[in-house]
C-alpha cells in the first residue's frame, strides 16, 4: 500500500474508535491523503466536510463523496462554517494536513472528546498555544 493509502486508512480506521457510518469527518485540501479519506469515509456512510482554496477543487471533492464543501478563502473562519453545517456540534474526526497553520481551527471544529489525526504540516503558521484548547475541550490528537 502506498504511503498515501496507509496514512488515510490509519487515520480513519486505526484509532480508539474507527470512523463509522453516521460520523462526520473534516478533510483539508485535495492532496492524496485527503482525497482518499473522502472516498473511504463516504463509502462507509460517513458525512464528509471538505475544505479547499479553489471552487474547482471543491467540485472534485464532491465527486469523490464530500457532502459539504468550504472554500477557506471565502470563509476565513472556516471553523465557524463547520459548526454551522453541524448545527453547532462539530465533527467527530479531522484529518489535519495543514499543521500549525490550521490546527487551531481544526480544534474549534471538533466535538468534545473526539479526534484530530495529525498527518501533515502544509500551511504556514504563527506561533499558537493549542494546549488549552485540546485539554479544556477534551479532544484527542494523534500523529501519523
Amino acid at each position: 500500500m502506498s504511503a498515501v493509502g496507509g496514512t488515510a486508512v490509519n487515520s480513519l480506521f486505526f484509532r480508539p474508535v474507527a470512523v463509522e457510518p453516521g460520523m462526520v469527518l473534516l478533510t483539508q485540501g485535495t492532496g492524496g491523503v485527503s482525497c482518499l479519506a473522502i472516498q473511504l469515509a463516504s463509502a462507509i456512510g460517513a458525512t464528509v466536510i471538505s475544505t479547499s482554496s479553489e471552487d474547482s477543487k471543491l467540485e472534485i471533492t464532491k465527486k469523490l463523496g464530500a457532502t459539504y464543501v468550504i472554500n477557506y478563502r471565502n470563509h476565513g473562519d472556516w471553523a465557524a462554517e463547520v459548526l454551522r453545517l453541524t448545527d453547532g456540534k462539530g465533527v467527530d474526526h479531522v484529518v489535519e494536513v495543514g499543521g500549525m497553520g490550521t490546527i487551531e481551527q481544526s480544534i474549534r471544529s471538533t466535538k468534545q472528546g473526539e479526534l484530530i489525526s495529525l498527518v501533515g504540516f502544509l500551511a504556514s503558521s504563527e506561533a499558537t498555544d493549542i494546549f488549552p484548547s485540546l485539554m479544556y475541550g477534551g479532544k484527542t490528537s494523534r500523529s501519523h
